[in-house]
């Protein structure tokens, strides 16, 4: 069956995986109807649109009717053109209002960032799960609280018309509910954890704070009463509970482990009673989950933050505080452990830890007090580490097997070793006059001493909080200021495993709901007495049944508080009693089926819950054993002590008021105030509260276990719904007419289900006035809705003022009615149209050929053009390439021409070259040859005057060994030695003249090399400029000639120096004759070294310069060498004619032998070393300098 889209009826359906998902209805009857839905494939792909997502294909389902609310599919609410879901601001405005519509009007305003969504005057919070900075910047908070607080009087309607939803709506009109009305206000911020829940209270606290200085900033009133100091300490006090209150859980990085109901304290301005000042706050605080102290889930979950905050502080910082604590992290305490985190909200724990000093210190927590503040907290990590064992001598004992933990934690605390090693494994009973010690079982041991670390974080936290109550709160009569109260409490719960304090929590959400149905009934009772419909109508259910079993007299708490003062109170006797006293109660599920004693169910208003009661018993009591508590008594930490001390007296008054009655009867120390009792004391005490103000709601959603922004998880998004009264608060805001419209939409809509001659009477009516439209809705809707007339004649409508409400079914009758009324002019409009869409498309193929046509001509018109001009283009590139031709042929001439020359000049050059350095290297190497054969001459006489000294040893000793000398032939002698020694005194003073010649010709030659070093910078400076001097070839021609000449002049200046050479040669022969022949050879040297300036001067712009100065050099060496080689030769001889020689002869067949030879030998040995000395040694260091300039400068080593 085909139908046009604007009859189509979109409605919603059931669906296992996604809840609701919406749904084309095809046909409906009595008991069932067939639609066609989407396979959709997750959750992310339903966005409110009827259109199938790409690539996802449709199916028909036929539902069963009785599955649904009244038998009848909900319908959507879609937009008239495109048919997808229409977001609105305020649900109530919502034609159709039921689970599903809530459901996609949330998500659809989630996926556009649009978190805050109203329904009458609660305000549904779902979390962005990002910042959205506009949204809460200073411009806006000022808007809202302009257009709330100081613009509203000036407008008839209501204010936030024209605003968006916001939580700043909630904080703005509840302080103008104070300033104005003078009513006491109250803002309940509820959801589960993750939800938002402790963020939206600082908003809503900010902006509250906010209003108040701006109210100053504007009016400029009462601004002598403004202390800043006070909204400082007001709003720095939420960080420190969350340090001390809030936890990691699965759920929530920053879960709130507690509840908390924070009062601001405004006083009225003088002048003007309706300026507010912000005097002060006090904070109540409910429920801390103190078994989150001893144990949480390693790694994904944490204890309270301020463990990790204390830990994790610098070395120098935390052991200000506890000396233990130098170098430990939290995986050195068990009650910590290790931990996948270290940062919160994108604070890392070191940091936040002095942001939370700071705020101790704005509330007066500082010095010695924060000293024994924190080293409780330590008192608590501490008793986390104790470890217990049984005895080895009775089993039924147990010992603390950690002793040096056990001495830590004494010290700690201030009590001696064995009073807490006593206290922690035995219990003292008493009972009447007689005391009992019980000794502990290691297990119980352990559950005494973590009973023990709960309560003191328990009474911790508590002396937190009345220490910034005491630091916040406003002076004076707290009767006479204004309060306006913010609730942060935990929502409704419910685990595979319910304990008892999911129980409490239960309880509290149950009291809370039941303040919030009336606060509904109140508001919907206003709206129908607005519009002018008899409150007889109205009928709604609540939860008082579910109340009253809880906390009757014979209630399940009144039971178990009685179970606890029994001796022998057990878990499962309470679940006896509690299900036999209540059986009758329609709230309390009785399994059917017992699996376990200790099992019951209530029936919540968000849904059924199954209780375990395990452990209830002893959670009541809620108490530590005397002994225990004497012994943490006594603890030097006044914190603990005093702490404790007040659990102590409170639990003797409490014992003193049960025992009034019954003075024979004593009480024992089992008995105390159980955490139900006290629990239920301060609920009342709020609940007294909130009744005395106008609460408003806040209803914060978690809307995907994932974290992750624009997600929309339906299921856990329906059960936060139904758990936060959203859902209860529509059905009983629509339990009697569960749908509504405008009158104008009613008549644009359905006018025509109104027959003519009904209409006729319309011509009278003025449908632009109000009363006319109301008169003119209810002659169509009486004739629409005519069958179904009840049989008492109630109508399924009644007209307000400005709305038509439906009862259940009605308006879905409507719009079928409509959509069968409208099938016929459908048929006519879709043949009108289809006509229309059959010439359109002829009239665009007549067109598409005719373009075709001219398309084709106008492109071979176009290619015939392309040719032409690519003919042109390829003969115009031709002639290009003809000169571009020639123009390389000649470049390529010339530069041929070029290179040849170019070659030409190269091999001339190579030629020269090679000619000068054969020639030059011919004469060097026959001068090198000639002087090396002098050498080995040297070397031969070096050799004879060695075998000459070795002879004349032997002919020394042989003479030696016969002497025989008259006393006359000794004077003689020594006649002839005193003569010798004259001789080689003289010899001596010779040889030190020549040394001191030898030094100076050394320094001579030093001063040489330095001359040399210049010339080796000019020599790099030429071969520069050669390199140059080639690249223009007339320039290296003309370099060539000027060459060849200087070769010439160089020849004949090498035939020269040979001259010389040979000259000084004969001189240093005729010399050599001479007796100190190292005289004669220094003269040598000064003509040599003068040969060489003179040399250097007359080359010193010829590179060859240092070569030349080099061969005269070792021309100079070698005639030293042949000097030194004659000095020896003529010292053997004069040696060969001494007396004592010619004595030796005459001794030995005429040779005469020498008196005390040894004496004799020595001296000579010296004069020989002394003479050795003038040769070679300075001759050749200044060679050596002169050939290391040759290798450096030529490039060759001789």
């Amino acid at each position: 069956m085909t139908k046009k889209k604007n009859n189509q009826v979109y409605v919603y359906i059931l669906d296992k995986e996604f809840c609701w998902v919406p749904a084309l209805l095809v046909e409906q009857s009595k008991e069932k109807a067939t639609v066609v839905v989407t396979d959709y494939k997750s959750e992310i792909e339903i966005t409110g649109s009827n259109d199938p997502p790409p690539g996802r294909s449709t199916k028909t389902v036929t539902v069963k009717l009785k599955d649904y609310p009244n038998s009848v599919l909900p319908l959507q609410n879609v937009v008239a053109n495109n048919h997808n879901v229409k977001p609105v601001a305020d649900m109530i405005d919502l034609s159709f209002l039921h689970e599903a519509a809530i459901l996609y009007n949330l998500k659809a305003r989630h996926i556009q960032s649009l978190p805050y969504t109203r329904t009458g005057d609660i305000v549904i919070a779902v979390n962005p799960y990002k910042w959205l900075n506009k949204l809460y910047s200073e411009e806006n908070r000022t808007h809202y609280s302009r257009t709330l607080v100081w613009e509203a009087a000036k407008k008839d309607c209501d204010p936030r018309i024209d605003l968006p939803p916001h939580v700043y709506e909630s904080s703005a009109l509840a302080y103008k509910g104070l300033a104005i009305s003078g009513v006491d206000q109250s803002i309940l911020v509820s959801g589960e954890s993750g939800a938002g829940k402790t963020e939206t209270v600082k908003i809503c606290m900010n902006h509250l704070a906010s209003v108040v200085q701006q109210e100053h900033t504007v009016l400029d009133h009462d601004t002598a009463s403004l202390d800043m100091n006070v909204i400082t300490k007001v709003l720095d006090s939420n960080p420190l509970l969350e340090a001390f209150g809030n936890a990691k859980t699965r759920r929530n990085d920053n879960s709130s482990r507690f509840g908390k109901f924070i009062q601001l304290q405004f006083e009225q301005g003088h002048v003007n009673p309706q300026h507010l000042t912000l005097k002060g706050s006090e904070c109540q605080v409910y429920l801390l989950e103190k078994s989150r102290v001893v144990h949480h889930d390693d790694e994904i979950e944490r204890t309270f933050h301020i463990f990790y905050q204390l830990l994790a502080a610098p070395d120098p910082v935390k052991t200000k505080f506890w000396k233990h604590l130098q170098g430990k992290d939290n995986t050195h305490f068990r009650y910590v452990g290790p931990t996948d985190t270290h940062s919160i909200e994108g604070v890392n724990d070191s940091d936040q830890f002095e942001k939370t000093i700071q705020s101790l210190s704005l509330i007066g927590i500082d010095g010695e007090t924060l000293k024994t503040f924190l080293q409780a907290i330590c008192v608590v990590l501490q008793l986390g580490n104790l470890t217990f064992a049984e005895d080895a001598k009775d089993s039924d004992h147990s010992v603390i097997a950690s002793t040096n933990e056990l001495q830590i934690l004494g010290t700690l605390m201030g009590i001696s070793v064995d009073k807490l090693s006593a206290t922690l494994t035995t219990r003292l009973v008493k009972v009447r006059h007689e005391e009992t010690v019980v000794p502990l079982s290691p297990e119980s041991a352990k559950e005494s001493t973590d009973a023990l670390a709960k309560q003191l974080y328990d009474r911790i936290f508590l002396w937190l909080v009345r220490s910034i109550n005491e630091a916040t709160t406003a002076g004076g009569d707290l009767e006479s200021y204004g309060h306006i109260g913010l609730l942060d409490i935990f929502g409704f719960e419910s685990f595979p495993v319910n304990s008892f304090e999911q129980l409490c929590i239960n309880f509290a959400n149950e009291a809370l709901q039941a303040k919030f149905t009336n606060d509904v009934f109140v508001s919907v009772y206003a709206e129908y007495k607005e519009e002018g419909i008899r409150l007889e109508e109205i009928t709604y259910d609540d939860n008082t049944h579910v109340l009253d079993l809880i906390q009757n007299r014979t209630g399940l708490l009144a039971m178990l508080n009685e179970e606890c003062i029994r001796p022998n109170g057990s878990d499962s006797g309470f679940v006896n009693k509690a299900l036999h006293s209540n059986s009758k109660s329609p709230a309390l599920i009785i399994p059917r089926i017992k699996t376990s004693d200790v099992e019951f169910g209530i029936r919540h208003y968000a849904g059924d819950v199954m209780y375990d009661a395990t452990g209830f018993v002893t959670k009541n009591q809620d108490t530590l054993p005397t002994d225990l508590m004497e012994c943490a008594q006594s603890s030097t930490n006044e914190i603990i002590a005093k702490e404790i001390a007040k659990t102590t007296t409170s639990a003797c008054s409490q014992n003193a008021k049960s025992s009034k009655g019954s003075p024979r009867r004593k009480q024992s120390n089992l008995v105390a105030p159980t955490a139900w009792t006290k629990y239920k004391s301060s609920l009342d005490h709020l609940m007294k509260n909130l009744r005395k103000s106008q609460s408003r709601y806040i209803r914060c959603v978690k809307p995907n276990s994932l974290k992750k922004p624009a997600i929309m998880e339906h299921s856990l998004t329906l059960q936060q719904l139904r758990s936060s009264g959203v859902i209860s608060a529509v059905t009983l805001a629509r339990s009697a007419f569960p749908n509504r419209l405008e009158h104008t939409l009613i008549l644009n809509r359905f006018m025509f289900l109104l027959p003519s001659k009904h209409r006729r009477k319309w011509k009278s009516l003025d449908l632009h006035d109000p009363e006319d439209q109301k008169d003119a809705s209810e002659m169509l809707l009486t004739h629409a809705l005519e069958p179904l007339l009840g049989e008492n004649g109630v109508k399924a409508f009644v007209i307000g003022r400005s709305k038509a409400y439906f009862r259940g079914g009605a308006l879905e009758y409507l719009e079928s009615m409509r959509l069968k009324a409208l099938e016929t002019p459908a048929t006519k409009i879709q043949a009108v149209f289809r006509g229309h869409l059959a010439r359109t498309v002829v009239e665009r193929r007549r067109k598409k050929e005719q373009q075709e046509m001219y398309n084709f001509y106008n492109g071979r018109a176009a290619l015939i053009q392309s040719m032409v001009r690519m003919w042109l283009a390829q003969k115009e590139r031709d002639k290009l390439y003809v000169k571009l031709i020639k123009a390389q042929a000649k470049a390529l001439k010339k530069q041929k021409k070029q290179k040849k020359l170019d070659n030409a000049a190269i091999t001339i050059q190579r030629h020269l070259r090679g000619s000068y350095i054969r020639r030059r290297y011919a004469a060097v190497f026959a001068k090198l040859k000639e002087r090396l054969s002098l050498l080995d001459k040297i070397d031969r006489i070096q050799k004879k005057i060695n075998k000459m000294k070795k002879n004349r040893q032997k002919e020394l000793e042989q003479a030696q060994r016969g002497i025989d000398i008259d006393h006359g032939r000794d004077i003689w002698e020594a006649s002839q030695l005193h003569i010798e020694d004259i001789e080689l005194s003289e010899a001596a003073q010779a040889i030190e003249l020549l040394q001191g010649e030898h030094k100076e010709l050394q320094i001579k030659l030093k001063t040489q090399d330095a001359v040399l070093k210049p010339l080796q910078k000019n020599f790099d400076k030429l071969m520069e400029e050669n390199k140059k001097l080639r690249e223009d070839f007339q320039q290296a021609h003309e370099r060539n000639e000027r060459t060849k000449k200087a070769n010439q002049d160089l020849i004949t200046r090498h035939e020269d120096m040979e001259k010389q050479t040979a000259k000084l040669k004969e001189e240093l022969a005729n010399l050599s004759k001479m007796y100190a022949p190292a005289a004669n050879g220094r003269l040598d040297f000064q003509m040599g070294l003068n040969d060489i300036l003179e040399m250097i001067r007359d080359r010193c712009d010829d590179g060859e310069l240092v070569e030349e100065v080099f061969n005269l050099g070792q021309q100079v060496h070698n005639a030293a060498s042949e000097m030194q080689a004659e000095a020896n030769a003529k010292y053997e001889q004069n040696v060969l004619n001494s007396p004592e020689n010619v004595k030796r002869r005459l001794r030995s067949g005429g040779t005469p032998k020498t008196p005390n030879i040894a004496s004799a030998r020595s001296r000579r040995n010296i004069l020989h070393a002394s003479l050795g000395k003038i040769g070679s040694p300075g001759l050749g260091s200044s060679t050596g300098s002169i050939g290391k300039e040759k290798k450096v400068a030529g490039g060759h080593k001789l």
